[in-house]
């Protein structure tokens, strides 16, 4: 049986400590080296539902913030959430075989948040034993749009940042983010990092296009503009 335990702690503020990562190196030649293959083949829920070890830590810390604003937005205390994270997740791998990766982008997200849903209710009718049908559900469950300022697509962007930011050695994540972000020039920065306007592009494109790659199964465009300018994820 495909058992992989959760990595990841999740704090008030939705945020994941990272463990278990690979490391991005900015090399001699000024080429960046992923210390494993980089399978652009497959989306992250085709290789969890593989059972690849590696993708079901990555989907984990990918949605698990997700998960646990809802859970938060509903009203449970960091705790509570952080067992409801859990038994999502436990069900999440019990269920993945049967779950369409054809579905169109976002179709993982609402699937996610219909097993959600079900164990919020079922945490509201063990507490309060009242508000709720004969299947101990609420009668009309409303889903989450925003928690603390932030929209879904937003937390999960805010994630993948974190997920890529702490697989790549700084010279390369700072490249990518003062290029992409902030809007310098590749010369500008290559002049503070020691390296070449070319190496500072490709920075640039192998940052995004991971980004991109991670959050193919929910987003079907990841624009820049959207990345957590005034957020603590830049550098």
């Amino acid at each position: 049986m495909f058992l992989v335990q959760i990595p990841v702690v999740f704090l008030d503020k939705c945020t994941p400590c990272a463990s278990n990562l690979t490391v991005c190196s900015w090399s001699e030649s000024r080429t960046i080296v992923n210390s494993e293959p980089h399978n652009t083949s497959l989306t992250l829920i085709a290789r969890a539902k593989d059972r690849q070890p590696a993708a079901w830590v990555r989907l984990v810390q990918l949605y698990g913030p997700l998960v646990y604003s809802w859970g938060r937005a509903a009203d449970f205390s960091p705790a509570e959430v952080g067992t409801i994270v859990q038994d999502v997740f436990a069900q999440v791998q019990k269920q993945l075989d049967a779950y369409d990766i054809q579905r169109p982008p976002g179709g993982f997200r609402l699937w996610l948040w219909q097993i959600t849903d079900k164990r919020l209710n079922d945490c509201r009718a063990h507490h309060q034993g009242d508000g709720s049908d004969e299947n101990g559900r609420s009668a009309e469950p409303a889903r989450p749009t925003a928690v603390a300022g932030a929209d879904p697509r937003t937390l999960l962007i805010s994630a993948a940042v974190r997920i890529i930011k702490a697989e790549s050695e700084s010279n390369t994540w700072d490249a990518f983010w003062r290029m992409a972000v902030h809007g310098e020039t590749a010369i500008e920065i290559a002049v503070d990092l020691g390296t070449s306007p070319r190496a500072v592009r490709a920075a640039r494109f192998q940052v995004t296009r991971k980004l991109r790659d991670l959050l193919a199964d929910d987003l079907e465009e990841l624009s820049l503009s959207e990345l957590p300018v005034n957020s603590n994820e830049n550098p």
